[in-house]
């Protein structure tokens, strides 16, 4: 039974990206250098074929990277944290007016009507939790105008609270839209990568049979040689394999020094510490095959974060972690 909704793509080809297109652009050009052998084995390969492919290789390589991707969504979330801190302050002082406006025994009711379930997570940078908890405020305060008045709610606090709540929609809108842009950017980019990709390949198949008596030749269109040869192999010396990255405060962006890194695969576990400007490497030695691996990175001041990838013999692995801060218990409002 085929699958009623397509996941998002992944990769075809098992390396890092820019070595990807380093290894195409290889095989590419050493098609250029025996185009003779490829025009008498098929009609399909021209002149221009090599061309076009080195030209589409550049314009994938491009595409917007991932840190181009993500520069416009950790600035549109800069944006978002005072605007949502701004909401959580004057829905706080909404919950003074309600103490004082209702009976003492109505407050922690007439409190959870107007979306105090909400605030924990709303403190805690839960974006949809503080559009619940200054949506339901404010239709709250709209619905109990009086006897908010009465508890000390000046004459202007409602069109405040909408002001408030319209600001920080508006950015949340756009942060949403801002995220989203870029998964579309992360997909468009792989999808065109497998593009080049399923090219290569298929050269790279009808070279093996047209230099089937030539291995020297034929090594040129060998991916995992090509790829050895790209990451400093040699031919007999090991290849490196590394796992490396920033630390950094998801707010502010600034560097953690400290942090724990923990990388658990199948083989057991290996562990580093953030430096000096919240880099960390973590070198995998002898490594064959390709490792599922589960990355845990704690400090006591922020929420653990976990992040599952497959590490390739070979690649050289960047992931970067934004922690985000561990909120102070919310005050009682």
């Amino acid at each position: 039974m085929c699958a009623l909704i397509q996941g998002r793509p992944k990769a075809d080809y098992n390396c890092a990206q820019k070595d990807f297109y380093t290894v195409a652009k290889m095989g590419w050009t050493s098609y250029a250098e025996q185009l003779p052998d490829f025009m008498n084995f098929s009609t399909l390969y021209q002149p221009g074929t090599g061309t076009t492919q080195l030209a589409a290789i550049e314009l994938a390589k491009a595409m917007p990277d991932e840190w181009t991707r993500m520069g416009e969504v950790k600035s549109l979330r800069i944006e978002l944290v005072p605007l949502a801190e701004a909401c959580i302050i004057v829905w706080s002082n909404m919950s003074s007016y309600i103490r004082e406006g209702f009976a003492s025994d109505q407050y922690d009711v007439k409190r959870e009507i107007a979306g105090y379930n909400y605030y924990r997570d709303a403190v805690g940078q839960d974006w949809d939790s503080v559009s619940e908890l200054i949506d339901k405020g404010l239709v709250f305060a709209n619905a109990n105008t009086l006897a908010l008045t009465a508890g000390g709610m000046p004459p202007t606090f409602i069109a405040n609270m909408t002001a408030t709540r319209d600001a920080f929609e508006l950015k949340h809108i756009e942060f949403m839209d801002a995220e989203e842009q870029s998964k579309l950017l992360t997909d468009a980019k792989i999808e065109a990568n497998n593009l080049l990709n399923a090219d290569l390949v298929a050269m790279f198949e009808d070279a093996k049979k047209i230099f089937r008596t030539n291995a020297a030749i034929r090594d040129e269109f060998t991916f995992d040689v090509i790829l050895e040869l790209v990451n400093g192999g040699g031919g007999t010396a090991p290849v490196v394999t590394k796992l490396s990255g920033m630390i950094a405060d998801s707010v502010t962006l600034a560097p953690i020094v400290g942090a724990t890194i923990v990388a658990v695969d199948e083989n057991g576990s290996l562990l580093a510490v953030s430096g000096v400007g919240g880099y960390y490497s973590i070198p995998y030695n002898a490594m064959v095959n390709p490792l599922s691996v589960v990355i845990t990175v704690s400090h006591p001041m922020y929420d653990d974060s976990v992040r599952t990838i497959l590490l390739s013999p070979g690649e050289l692995r960047t992931e970067d972690f934004g922690l985000v801060p561990r909120p102070p218990a919310p005050p009682i409002p």
